[in-house]
């Protein structure tokens, strides 16, 4: 069952990606090149039809291969990408920026270009001036990113929205990364789950575990609550998942190794 979770949660998670601005957040090991590790993350976007235009940021810790003006990573994603927003793992790096915004937001949205052209600042500023002084913002519990989409909702009195675009531009500036310590955390899950006592779990179980917590957790649950959608019921009633697992246990019978198959390429 954890790989059919894990099947529904990557595919969710894809088509956010297919609609969505998003940051690539990275943790380099020392094993890798810079060239590598490029061509591993476009490849992968791209075979899922995921357009690197999508991209407004890219985080990681500073080891030279991927941050630094000699970093070849960091070229190739420009040359894609020529606005894309780079940052190292310096959690503070907004602080600057946050204190220069207080009375006019232009000197941060102008270090964004990809989601604040030029010729929207002055608008930007307008409503961020027109917020500050704004009396009936409405309190809620929603997290930093829906509280700022939400704000596209209030209306004047022309039923237009009165803060349209800066809106849309702090919600972009939600996506963008301000550290990689998510990344690590992976890490500390994965050594979590590959122990000593598991140590020859494949790399496709121990991923369909991580993407199955992840699921769990995304839908504010835990084990025992988390309720699995209709499509996945739909998939266990008509066959569907287990066609799949016996599609996983033909390549095992048949001595390929899963590490050396994309998986989830055969689960489609």
């Amino acid at each position: 069952m954890l790989d059919e979770i894990a099947h529904y949660d990557r595919n969710e998670i894809l088509e956010i990606l297919k609609k969505q601005k998003f940051s690539v957040l990275i943790d380099e090991r020392e094993n890798g090149s810079s060239r590598g590790l490029y061509d591993a993350v476009k490849s992968t976007l791209t075979k899922e039809d995921v357009s690197m235009s999508n991209i407004l940021g890219f985080a990681s810790d500073n080891y030279s291969t991927l941050m630094g003006n000699e970093s070849v990573f960091q070229k190739l994603l420009r040359n894609d990408i020529p606005t894309v927003f780079t940052i190292g793992c310096v959690c503070h790096s907004f602080a600057p920026c946050s204190n220069h915004a207080v009375k006019s937001i232009i000197p941060l949205a102008t270090n964004f270009p990809a989601i604040a052209p030029e010729n929207t600042l002055d608008k930007i500023d307008d409503e961020w001036k027109l917020f500050r002084q704004y009396k009936d913002i409405p309190v809620s519990s929603k997290s930093i990113p829906e509280f700022w989409y939400s704000m596209h909702n209030l209306k004047d009195g022309l039923d237009h929205s009165k803060f349209e675009r800066l809106s849309q531009f702090m919600t972009n500036v939600t996506v963008l990364p301000y550290s990689s310590e998510c990344v690590e955390r992976i890490f500390s899950q994965v050594n979590c789950t590959k122990t000593k006592f598991t140590n020859r779990l494949k790399t496709e179980t121990i991923t369909d575990r991580l993407l199955a917590k992840q699921a769990i957790t995304r839908k504010g649950a835990i084990c025992i609550s988390w309720e699995p959608n209709a499509k996945l019921i739909k998939n266990v009633v008509d066959g569907s998942c287990h066609r799949r697992y016996m599609s996983r246990l033909h390549f095992k019978k048949g001595g390929v190794n899963e590490d050396d198959v994309d998986m989830y390429e055969i689960d489609n």
